[in-house]
Order: C-alpha cells, then sequence, then structure tokens
C-alpha cells in the first residue's frame, strides 16, 4: 500500500483527525474579539454610568425645588437641545480631526462640568437655573462626543462586526442606565449631593483614561472643507439614499412624539406615584430593563438581518403605542413595566437606525451623517417643550396621549409614503484603502 503522507500510517488506513471543539474566542461576539474594542466598550460603560447618574441627580433636585411640569421638562430640554444645533458640528469634527482625542476632551469637559455642580452642592448654592445651565455644557459637550465615538467604533472593529459593535456600545449604555439612576437614587438620601457628584466626576475621567490605550484603525482621508460644505455633503447623502432619509424621519418622529412620557418621569414619580428618589432612580432606569433584552437579542443576530427599514418602522410605531399605557398606568410597578417595554423598542430603533446608516456610507462621510442623525435626533427636546406645555394646558396624561396618537399617524403616513424605507437593505460600501 502506497504510503499517504500528512497522517500516521495505521493497519486500517489513516486515523481520522480528531474532533475539535471551538476555541472560546471563536465563541465571542466578533466586536468583542477585538481587544481594542474591549478598551472602547470599557469607556463607554464609565461614561454613560456617570452620565445615568447626573441624569437621576439632576431630575431630583429639580424637583426638589419645583412642581410645575413645564419646568421640569426643560431639564430635558435644556441637556439635549444642543443635538439639534450643533449635531452637524459634531459630525464635521468628527470627519477632520482625531477621533479619539475628541473623546477625552469631551469626557474630561464632562467631569469638569460634574466638578462645578459638585461645587455648588457644597457651597449650599445650587439653583434651578444652574441646572438648566450645566444640562446645556453637557449637551454641548456630548454633540462633539457622539459622532466621534460612533464613527471611532467602527474605525476599531470594522464593516464586518459594524452591527456587534454598536450593539454592544448600546448594550453599554443599558447595562449602565439599569445601574446608574438607582445607584443614584439610593445613595442621595445617604450621601451629600456634592459627594455624588465627585464620583460622577472619577467616572467621566476613567471613561477618558482607559479611551487612549485602544488602537484606531485609519480611515480615507477627509478632504478639508468648510463646515457648511460638511453639512450639505451630509444632507446631499441623506437625499440620495430614500431608505435613510425614511429611517432619520422616522426617528425624528418617534423622538418628538414617541417619549412624550420621559421629560415628566420626575414630576408622575413625586406628584403622581409620590415615591422618593429610589423610585425615581427605578423608573428611570426602567427603559434599560427591556433595552438590555433588545440589544442581547439583535447583538446576536442582527449581523443576518437584512430589512433594517421595515424593523425601523415596526419598532417607531410601537414606542407610539406604549405611550397610551404610561398615561395612565395605575402603580409604580405597572409604570416600571410599560417602562421596560418601551425601553426595548427604543432601543432596537437606535440599533436598526444606526446599523442602516453605518452600512449604507461610505467611511470618510460616517461622522458627519452621524451629526445629520443628530439632528433628527434633537426633534426630542421639542417634544419636551410640547409636553411640558401642553400638561400646563390640559393634565399631563392628555398630552401625552395626544402627542402619541399624532406621532403614531405620522409613522404610518412614512411607511406609506417611503416605499425604499420597507426594502431589503443593500451590501455595506467597501473599505478599501483603509488600514
Amino acid at each position: 500500500m502506497a504510503q499517504i503522507t500528512g497522517g500516521p500510517r495505521s493497519p486500517v488506513g489513516v486515523l481520522p483527525p480528531p474532533r475539535r471543539h471551538p476555541r472560546p474566542r471563536a465563541l465571542m461576539p466578533l466586536a468583542l474579539r477585538n481587544p481594542g474594542y474591549r478598551r472602547v466598550w470599557a469607556g463607554i460603560a464609565f461614561l454613560f454610568f456617570a452620565r445615568w447618574m447626573e441624569v437621576a441627580a439632576f431630575s431630583w433636585l429639580a424637583v426638589e425645588r419645583t412642581h410645575d411640569p413645564f419646568a421640569i421638562a426643560m431639564v430635558g430640554f435644556a441637556r439635549i437641545t444642543p443635538f439639534f444645533l450643533l449635531g452637524p458640528l459634531g459630525g464635521f469634527v468628527a470627519d477632520r480631526f482625531n477621533r479619539r482625542q475628541i473623546q477625552i476632551a469631551a469626557r474630561l469637559g464632562l467631569a469638569g462640568i460634574s466638578a462645578v455642580a459638585a461645587l455648588l452642592l457644597w457651597l449650599d448654592a445650587l439653583e434651578l437655573w444652574h441646572i438648566y445651565a450645566l444640562g446645556i455644557l453637557s449637551g454641548v459637550i456630548m454633540s462633539l462626543e457622539v459622532p466621534a465615538r460612533r464613527a471611532f467604533t467602527i474605525d476599531v472593529v470594522g464593516n464586518h462586526a459594524v452591527t456587534s459593535g454598536v450593539a454592544f456600545d448600546q448594550l453599554a449604555v443599558m447595562s449602565t442606565l439599569l445601574i446608574g439612576p438607582n445607584v443614584a437614587g439610593l445613595l442621595l438620601p445617604v450621601l451629600p449631593g456634592a459627594v455624588i457628584f465627585a464620583i460622577i466626576v472619577v467616572l467621566n475621567a476613567l471613561s477618558a483614561a482607559v479611551l487612549p490605550r485602544a488602537p484606531q484603525r485609519r480611515v480615507a482621508t477627509v478632504a478639508r472643507e468648510a463646515i457648511f460644505s460638511s453639512l450639505r455633503s451630509g444632507v446631499n447623502v441623506v437625499r440620495r439614499n430614500r431608505a435613510l432619509a425614511g429611517a432619520l424621519i422616522a426617528v425624528g418622529i418617534t423622538n418628538m412624539f414617541g417619549f412624550a412620557f420621559f421629560p415628566l418621569i420626575p414630576y408622575f414619580a413625586k406628584d403622581v406615584l409620590n415615591t422618593g428618589s429610589a423610585g425615581l432612580g427605578l423608573l428611570i432606569s426602567a427603559e434599560a430593563a427591556g433595552g438590555v433584552i433588545a440589544v442581547l437579542l439583535i447583538a446576536l443576530v442582527g449581523n443576518h438581518f437584512r430589512h433594517h427599514g421595515r424593523a425601523i418602522i415596526g419598532f417607531a410605531a410601537a414606542c407610539h403605542l406604549t405611550g397610551f399605557g404610561l398615561a395612565f398606568a395605575p402603580s409604580l410597578i405597572g409604570t416600571f413595566g410599560l417602562l421596560a417595554l418601551a425601553g426595548g423598542f427604543a432601543a432596537a430603533l437606535s440599533m436598526m437606525q444606526a446599523n442602516l446608516l453605518m452600512i449604507v456610507t461610505p467611511p470618510q462621510a460616517r461622522g458627519r451623517l452621524v451629526g445629520v442623525e443628530m439632528v433628527f435626533g434633537g426633534a426630542y427636546p421639542l417634544g419636551s417643550l410640547l409636553v411640558g406645555g401642553l400638561a400646563g394646558v390640559m393634565t399631563p396624561f392628555n398630552a401625552i396621549v395626544m402627542l402619541s396618537a399624532i406621532g403614531l399617524a405620522l409613522m404610518v403616513a412614512v411607511a406609506l409614503a417611503m416605499p425604499a424605507l420597507r426594502a431589503r437593505t443593500p451590501a455595506a460600501p467597501s473599505t478599501a484603502g483603509a488600514a
């Protein structure tokens, strides 16, 4: 018998190779196999743990100073408005400058804002207008940080793991939302506010400290252009892609009308449900309970998803439907459950829209497209103004129902008017030339 090379001889021929079990690394999600992304993910976790603690702390400090639903809704308005105004600037900066350094500077800036809040509380000098002003400054910084972080994530993981990377980014946001507000709510009655904000300073500083050790993938050089040219370029990309345009419109509608309950969570917690800071923290964190489940499901199956637009339509409509139930939720537990359901739909909507944007956008234009996206996300503060103003004219319950109904009707119109949004998602553009 002729010798068979490549294996041991035996009386019955060549033995089959031993059965190999998959390595633990092969069982990891795509994004987490990348050591650089694991550093990025840790930074996001520190950043949003600090952010959600701050949101809960400022919300409670606000309701201690006023019972006016409009004034309370203005807290959210102040934090989110800069996204509407400065989103394009953030996208321009992310495409033109070092994305990692932008994030470091932004996170240290957030630490500075928290330090100012700690000082004002230590001096017993914090007033409602300080909460508004610090919220605006925080929003300005985040409007620069978000496009840089989104684009940097894809720089690190590459197009082949874009869905996994975006999903685990969202997992960091959702898991810290589940924990951060509850930690703040439990600490507020037992620790001075200045100490709580000092903890937030440390978390923001840690989020900046871990990031420089993450590797960065180079993308094709972007031509230096004026900011208005950059914005016009981003808008032109959206105009040429009807599916992307429809997705952004759906997100804008949902941000304005689908989350009408959220700006009034502090009001409902204290003046309707009669709960303390711990109950407020629980309600703020509720959306994360459903959000984490949605993120995990999409992280596992999202890379095989091919109809992002249809999912966007469905999840946006579901966000509006939960608004009807939230308006009349009778108890803390019932409100928590409905907020968790809404959080799952909102997280899924956010990931589907982010995935679609990253898939259909050329790598060198992703930062400015995230900036355009943030303009549509900036519809949320307009919704905060609407629900706060209407709550002062009619009851908060009726205001939420009215806005939810308007948003649902608009979503049906978008789904019917934009068939491209219901079509199959095209393949991602090539990253040839990236190193």
